[in-house]
This record gives C-alpha cells, structure tokens and sequence, in this order.
C-alpha cells in the first residue's frame, strides 16, 4: 500500500506547471535596464536556479559588469577550462562544481567581511583577488556576461537584494518561491510568464526584463519537487539516478528537499533500494512478480573480485576496509555504471539488465572487502559481510579407507590451496599438497608411518579452513 501512495504523490506533483528560459549560448540573453536600485557595490546577494547545458568560457549567469568601462558584479562560469566551476567578482572556485543536465541554486553573496558562494545551500570555496565593484551606467544580464559570453541551458528564480544574506537565509527559501515583498529584494523574476518576451519584475518596483534573441520558454524548477527527481527538471532520466547515487555517498552534497526525494521506496532510509526503485520507473519495468534474491556469493582473489549475484540483481554496493582507487578500470558490465567514494563503490543497471553471474571486477592496488549489499529488481537486498569461498565442494573418499582415498573438490577458479592431516588431538602429521587448486588429487597412507585410526585433513584456501573426518584402517 506505501508504494501505491508513493507513486500517487509522485504523478500527482508533476502535474503542477512552472517555467524556465532556454538561452541556446549563441546570442539569446535577457537585459534589465540601469537603475541606481541596481548599482549595488557593497553588501548584495545574487541568487538564481541554473541548469546548464553545456559549459564554456565566461558564461554570463547574472552581470552589470564593464561594458562601458567600469567594473560592476558578475556571476558567470569561470575562466580555466573545463569552465565547469562559478566565478563570482572575479574570485573562482577551487573545483569543478556543477554537471550538465541538473538544477543548481547558486547564491553569491558580498558584505563586509569579503564574498561567499552557495551551491545547492552550501558554502563552496572561492580563491583569486576579487573585483572593485563600482556604480555603472550597464544594464544587468541574465543568460549573458560582458563580451557575447553567453550561457547555455535553462535559467529560474533569479533574485537581486541589496542585502547579504546568510546561510540560513539563503536555504529557508531557495526552493520555494516569494512573495516580492521580502526585505532586502530590489528585483525578483520566476520566469512563470511562459509567453513574449518580458519578464515581469515581482518586487513592484518596475525593473522589467526583456528576452532578446530566440530564447524558449521551458519547464522550470520545480518548487516542491517529486519523489526521484532529484534535479528538479520535472522528469525522471538517468541524471536523477546519477545524482541520487552521489547523494547516497555523501549527503552534504544533497539539500534537505534532495534529501527527502531520493527516498523513492518512503521508508525513511537511503540505499541502493531507492536507486533500484528510481531505475524502475525511468525504464517502466514491472517488478511485481519477482521473489527477491536467493543467493549471493562473491571471492576476492588478488586485484580481482568474483561476484555471483543470483538473479535479478539491480544493484549493488561493495564497502571496502580502505579507501580504494578510483581508476576508471574496474571491467563493469555493459548496461551498468558505477560511482564511488572513498571505501564505497556503488554498480547499478541503468536498462534493466541483471548484473551477469561469476563476473570478474577489477581492483586497483591491494584492497580488502568488509561488506557487499545487492538488491534485485524486486527491492529486496541481501547483505554478505565476508567472502565467500571459492570451494564449493570438499569430498573424500572411500571413507573409511585402507591404503589410498581420493579428495574431491569444486572450484569457481584456480587458487592456491593447501591440504594436511592431523591425527585426533590436532597434532600436525603432513603437508599432503601446496600448490594451484585442482579437482581431484589421490593420496596413499601406506607410504607414511602411520598407525590405523582417527584423522582430520585440512583444506586451506585464501579465505577458509574446512576440515574432514577420516578414518585410515591399515
């Protein structure tokens, strides 16, 4: 029944409309004309919802900046390739911070104690010598810094206050809309027009904007969200997935209301069971008729790590006991992708194929596995917290026996192996064999002194100790 309501509330909210601006990077901007309201050179903060597209040089989010020679704010792209970093007055980021295809909330904010930059409500930090920021006769653009910089992707709920406001501030309201009345806000566009070529100024005092160029009007940024669409575009694709995982990971890199739509199953917890569940919708597949899984096993040999999932398995979660090299090499399967951080790799399908059995993944450096979760197309999960053994069989026979017996054993591969008997009272007779792992080996007693009785051989692996009773009557 939770997940009937679940999908109810989902669809439900996607049926609510909002818009955006699409400015196509070649020439599409939107300009508000100068007003001393505008010059802000002291204490202001620029917000807006940005879903780039693509990145380049520059690109202009919201800048009065220079165009008749002096100095006002900017908040763009950076400057050093790969252009996937904010600068803000001429300070950048440290790090690329944002991907294609996602819902961002940036906030720049200037006060007496310097400049700081908000990504999705959190701090990011910001290095260089900022801009002497001066009154200037420029208007302000959105979609298009000074010099034809121009960006490309969607636009939403830009704000201009002639205020820095603070953290608290800047998360209480970034993602719902305002009334235009707020203090402190001298311009505020929602792009809600949906039509022409103005964009109405909320706050009452009449700075309009006007669309120049071609650029479209698009879904916006949704105020409220949906369950699984974690980027705010208002549809459920692989990017939702993408980030639902990173947040999984680490989850100061989602808000509180990303918090709340990566729970896709509403069982209060995230997992790989959330991701599963998104997977599912995006590709409509059925799950209903699954059992769950039945079995699980995995063996790490050397830099490799052997995973037989059962059937139907949609994703899986491997921890390690330090932190393992992300070297972009670990052989996964077609259909899947991974994502890891620190001690956790995370594989999941992306079209609905099942993770394939005995598969080999590759393992850079010595690395040690402390746990491995999976779960099925079903969202059912299964946790295994160590190896499991290569041995599947450990067979000795005749038993009893007078001269010789045989030791039978199955392997899913080659490893190396040791096999030594013991009399009753675990006292160590002999090395019978040291060497590769093969599937039978033939033994005979009358070639070691030896009385008739009791006696225990021991199968040593890499990952268990497994002993047999046997009885040698000479």
């Amino acid at each position: 029944m939770k997940k009937l309501v679940s999908i109810y509330i989902f669809f439900s909210i996607l049926s609510s409309q909002d818009y955006s601006v699409r400015f196509d990077g070649v020439n599409d901007y939107a300009y508000v004309l100068d007003h001393p309201d505008l010059d802000l050179t002291s204490n202001y903060t620029l917000e807006a919802w940005i879903f780039p597209e693509s990145f380049s040089w520059l690109s202009g989010i919201i800048s009065k900046y220079h165009t008749n020679g002096s100095n006002g704010y900017t908040l763009r792209l950076n400057q050093d390739s790969p252009y996937t970093g904010l600068g803000f007055d001429e300070l950048e980021t440290n790090n690329s911070v944002l991907d294609v295809n996602q819902w961002y909330h940036i906030a720049a904010v200037k006060s007496s104690n310097g400049r700081r930059l908000y990504v999705n409500g959190l701090e990011v930090n910001l290095s260089g010598n900022p801009l002497n920021v001066n009154s200037n006769n420029d208007p302000i653009r959105i979609g298009s810094d000074f010099g034809g910089r121009f960006f490309q992707g969607r636009i939403d709920e830009v704000r201009i206050w002639n205020i820095s406001r603070s953290e608290i501030e800047i998360n209480t309201n970034m993602e719902g809309s305002l009334t235009g009345n707020e203090e402190g806000l001298i311009a505020y566009y929602n792009f809600n027009e949906g039509i022409d070529n103005t964009l109405n100024d909320l706050t009452g005092n009449e700075h309009t904007g006007v669309l120049v160029g071609n650029p479209l009007w698009t879904d916006g940024i949704s105020v409220n969200g949906s369950l699984g669409d974690i980027n705010y575009d208002e549809t459920l694709n692989i990017y939702d997935a993408v980030q639902l995982v990173a947040i999984y990971l680490d989850n100061s890199l989602g808000n509180d209301q990303q918090l709340i739509l990566c729970d896709t199953n509403q069982d209060d917890i995230i997992d790989i069971d959330d991701i599963v569940l998104l997977i599912s919708w995006i590709l409509g597949i059925d799950n209903s008729h699954l059992n769950g899984i039945n079995n699980l096993s995995f063996f790490q040999e050397s830099n490799s790590l052997i995973i037989n999932p059962g059937e139907n398995i949609a994703a899986i979660e491997i921890k390690f006991e330090e932190k393992v090299e992300n070297n972009n090499n670990f052989n996964i399967p077609s259909g899947w992708i991974y994502k890891i951080k620190n001690d956790r790799l995370i594989l999941f399908s992306i079209d609905g194929s099942s993770f394939p059995k005995d598969y080999k993944i590759n393992l850079k450096g010595k690395t040690s596995i402390k746990s491995i979760k999976a779960s099925d197309w079903s969202g059912n999960k299964q946790f295994k917290t160590k190896n499991s053994s290569n041995i599947s069989q450990f067979k000795i026979y005749p038993n009893p026996f007078n001269s010789s017996f045989k030791v039978n054993i199955n392997s899913l591969f080659n490893e190396v192996i040791s096999l030594k008997i013991y009399d009753i009272n675990g006292r160590f007779i002999k090395e019978l064999y040291n060497g590769i792992s093969k599937n039978e080996y033939n033994f005979d007693l009358n070639n070691y002194d030896i009385s008739s009785g009791l006696y225990y051989v021991s199968l040593i692996s890499s990952t268990k100790v497994l002993n047999k009773k046997v009885v040698y009557l000479k």
